[in-house]
């Protein structure tokens, strides 16, 4: 299942996810999403993937290109592979390899998956493709009731400052945020917690 996506079934082959579909296609207006995909072949290993449904149906996809170590894959796992009967949760994602621009008309935008917002460079190579904002999906359940969203979080002021864009954040359990770059300093406009709340 996708860890930071906010459905969980395969986009391309599940009717809920056909379903879901319609509303946008009948309303021509486009909506990201993530889910997991799959590479071609009887054992294509599985993508955390990040789709841009609209009028057409899936009319762009991304492909997470870092992974979490020892979450979404083991390193070195000719060496160590053994870890993975230590933990069930560790999945064995493949790896994007390139970085999509979404094309929404007048404002094509990219997408970086959960901790992919903390990458300087791979956020850079979006704004360097094209895309005039960009946005982050996350699922941070993993952190607990734990100071971790707001770590997290404070990753998007850097990114947004450096880069000279605003970032919409969707987090299915944690912060949400849209992040503004027009400031020195990077400000959060607007945000919601669904897992934590922050004590004065």
């Amino acid at each position: 299942m996708a860890r930071d996506g906010g459905t969980h079934f395969p986009a391309r082959r599940s009717r809920p996810a056909l379903a879901a579909d319609q509303p946008f296609r009948r309303a021509r207006s486009a909506h990201p999403g993530g889910s997991i995909d799959r590479l071609p072949g009887p054992r294509g290993q599985f993508l955390n993937s990040a789709f841009l449904l609209g009028e057409q149906g899936i009319t762009a996809k991304y492909d997470k290109i870092h992974l979490v170590p020892f979450g979404e894959y083991i390193p070195l796992a000719g060496l160590i592979g053994f870890v993975r009967s230590w933990a069930e949760f560790i999945s064995d994602f493949a790896t994007g390899t390139s970085q999509t621009v979404f094309p929404l008309s007048g404002a094509p935008f990219g997408t970086v998956i959960c901790y992919e917002v903390i990458f300087p460079e791979l956020f850079r190579g979006f704004v360097v493709g094209g895309a005039s904002f960009m946005a982050n999906i996350t699922n941070d359940a993993w952190f607990g009731r734990t100071s971790g969203p707001w770590q997290h979080l404070g990753m998007l002021p850097l990114r947004a400052v450096e880069n000279r864009v605003a970032i919409a954040r969707a987090a299915n359990t944690g912060i949400s945020a849209l992040v503004s770059h027009r400031v020195w300093w990077g400000r959060c406009c607007l945000s919601s917690s669904a897992v934590t709340s922050r004590r004065a």
